[in-house]
């Protein structure tokens, strides 16, 4: 492998992918072109230059680099990551040891075969150096990694305990199989009902205004125009209550990243959470029943003959978005058959047959703005039943 002038050489360049790969001879480039190519199955040129442009292009990619940096060893990506920490990303052997990678010798080694480490010759000792794009991609990707693992921990309960009891802020962290118990648990409805319930009087309010009519988000700025008998907004005690309750939390949330204009600090309650108390208070007797049924019996055939055979004996007229007027209406109602118990209305009958009469095709609008029927001797039952 030739050894690289690097950002302490004497060469004076930015250290970048093209100055790196323009310093390698063709036989050190052959191990890093079958690296990066992964398993496109990508020939290999036959050209110098052909096989420095295509690797460029891979290690300026950024799904790229993310893909293949992942196929590395545990080892091998443990000292990479020291590597992405590093001032201008170089290290020498030495502090790379006190770095907590140890001796690394071979993986620094197996990084240099396939060209993401590079001997840099700024300096007497042995050293090593990352190419700025490919620090870049890196580091950009950790970034929209952490911005996620954050925002998944402040929406969700699973990631907030998560982040309570096994994350870095842990004083003991929970082995992951007692994590799994207590998250089952505290995610259970009554459970989550049950914590909301016993929350101070008008925070337990506040969050069941915020459940109902904000989805368990809100933010300040609506607070600050909303009626509540709380006396203003109190984030820091709020977090806390909340937090301890495993009901949601108060932080500032930025959903811009996400394509989303929100950057203010947001009252939280936790999705699953919101979706219990959905659930329990909302629909409280049976939370997984529909809230109503509604049939229709054989009635409904004879109702659709009923209506075409109207189509046919009298002009009928529409307005000038297609509707039927309403008149009109109230004529054919009196020869439909009427619905008893606590169905469907006649007239919301009607409106099923006309829409499913336009959609399926089986009465067309006139020059006159009438509409007639256009044939439904091929209209069955399971037709109906398909709609």
């Amino acid at each position: 492998m030739a050894r690289i002038a690097g950002p302490g050489g004497s060469s004076g360049k930015e250290f970048t992918v093209a100055v790196a790969l323009g310093r390698l001879r063709k036989a050190d480039l052959k191990a890093p072109f079958r690296f990066w190519a992964g398993d496109d199955g990508t020939a290999l040129p036959g050209k110098v230059g052909e096989m420095r442009e295509q690797l460029a292009a891979w290690m300026t990619d950024p799904q790229r680099v993310v893909q293949r940096t992942q196929s590395l060893e545990g080892r091998e990506r443990a000292v990479l990551e020291a590597f992405l920490a590093a001032p201008r990303h170089r290290r020498t052997a030495k502090d790379l040891a006190q770095a907590g990678s140890g001796q690394a010798q071979d993986q620094v080694d197996a990084l240099k075969r396939v060209a993401i480490l590079f001997d840099d010759e700024g300096d007497a000792e042995d050293a090593w150096v990352l190419p700025r794009e490919l620090a870049d991609r890196l580091l950009a990707e950790e970034a929209q990694s952490a911005g996620d693992s954050a925002l998944f921990c402040a929406l969700t309960l699973k990631g907030n305990m998560e982040r309570r009891y096994a994350g870095p802020e842990a004083t003991r962290p929970m082995p992951p199989s007692r994590l799994r118990e207590m998250f089952k648990m505290y995610a259970n409805e009554a459970q989550a009902v049950a914590r909301i319930e016993r929350l101070p009087e008008g925070l337990r309010d506040l969050v069941g205004k915020v459940v109902l009519e904000f989805g368990g988000l809100l933010p300040r700025r609506f607070f600050e125009r909303m009626k509540t008998e709380l006396p203003h907004w109190n984030q820091r005690r709020w977090a806390k209550i909340m937090g301890e309750s495993l009901v949601g939390t108060v932080e500032r949330l930025e959903l811009s990243p996400y394509g989303i204009q929100h950057d203010d600090d947001t009252l939280i309650v936790f999705n699953e959470v919101t979706l219990a108390w959905f659930k329990r208070v909302a629909v409280p007797s049976d939370p997984d029943a529909p809230h109503d049924n509604c049939s229709l019996g054989v009635d409904l055939v004879s109702n659709i003959s009923r209506f075409f055979a109207y189509l046919i004996d009298h002009q009928v007229r529409f307005t000038v978005k297609g509707e039927i007027f309403k008149t009109t209406e109230k004529r054919i109602l009196t020869e439909l058959i009427p619905n008893p118990g606590r169905e469907l209305e006649r007239s919301e009958v009607l409106q099923f047959i006309f829409h499913f009469a336009v959609r399926h095709g089986f009465i067309e609008g006139t020059g006159e703005r009438t509409f007639k029927p256009v044939s439904y001797t091929h209209l069955t039952l399971p037709t109906i039943c398909s709609v």
